[in-house]
């Protein structure tokens, strides 16, 4: 299993191996051009299936922001 840090920037979407002796230099050099490091690490046997974890996350983490944002609006009166 490979481990792979995912790097958003518009609808750029990059990932980095962890375990890559360069990871920390181009990590850093994406987060100075404006890439923002996204979720937690992804276990993954290679990039593709890890592309589809992170989807699916991203999708499970929105998807309970919605539910939240509906409860917190009801609460306070809202629809």
């Amino acid at each position: 299993m490979y481990k792979f840090q995912f790097y958003k920037k518009d609808e750029v979407l990059l990932h980095l191996n962890v375990d890559s002796p360069s990871y920390l230099e181009e990590s850093e050099q994406l987060i100075a051009q404006g890439f923002e490091l996204k979720c937690a690490i992804v276990e993954a046997e290679n990039s593709q299936l890890a592309h589809e974890k992170f989807k699916i996350k991203e999708l499970e983490n929105f998807t309970k922001a919605e539910v939240l944002i509906r409860v917190l609006s009801a609460g306070a009166g809202g629809e």
